[in-house]
């Protein structure tokens, strides 16, 4: 500063970037269905946790349920259906059915052939292959290993291996009164092991 005794001025304070408001929706996507891996790409925002249409559902309990769709979608409750999370299938395809034998195993499959298989509620899917790209029509499972499947091109499939290895099955009968069971029961022998898994899928 110019001149005697003055004391020298205070540099005036750097302009501060305006603070904007982060709505809770925009906060984070953790656990939100996205196009990419590990919360990348792009994500769903509205509504939640996803919107692709839901084509089937299926509860073990009270409390414990699945629901499947398009674009791979699956999603899980433990509330009896009160808030729904997003469990990543693996898959972009659309699925159709799923089957869950108890809170750990469980089943789905969709268009294409696709069937796939969980043992720990749905944390993890492991894709299985019965050998065609038919959309799964019906879907069924006794347990861990062993599971049934019928096509749209009005063929059946079962596994006792955990989907390793499918072996076709002869055709069911159109059934009158839509019991599919009693329908493979009134074919060969080896048909009835198909009612057998239904049977035991419908306890």
């Amino acid at each position: 500063a110019c001149g005697g005794g003055g004391s020298e001025s205070t540099p005036a304070a750097a302009p501060t970037a305006p603070v904007v408001a982060v709505g809770p929706d925009f906060a984070s996507v953790t656990g939100r269905a996205c196009s990419g891996a590990a919360s990348a790409g792009w994500c769903w925002q509205q509504p939640l946790p996803q919107g692709n249409a839901i084509a089937d559902t299926t509860f073990v309990d009270d409390s414990h349920g699945w629901a499947v769709g398009d674009a791979g979608s699956v999603l899980a409750t433990a509330d009896g259906g009160l808030t729904w999370s997003g469990q990543s299938s693996g898959t972009p395809l659309a699925l159709a059915k799923v089957r869950f034998v108890d809170a750990r195993i469980g089943w789905v499959a969709g268009s294409y052939g696709e069937v796939l298989r969980t043992t720990d509620g749905g944390t993890t899917w492991q894709r299985s292959s019965f050998g065609r790209n038919d959309a799964v029509q019906d879907l069924g499972a006794a347990d861990a290993n062993a599971a049934w499947l019928t096509t749209f091109s009005n063929e059946g499939y079962v596994t006792h291996d955990g989907g390793v290895s499918w072996r076709k099955v002869p055709p069911a009968p159109v059934s009158t009164d839509g019991d599919l069971a009693r329908a493979f029961e009134a074919t060969a022998p080896v048909s009835a092991e198909l009612a057998r898994l239904l049977g035991e899928a419908a306890r």
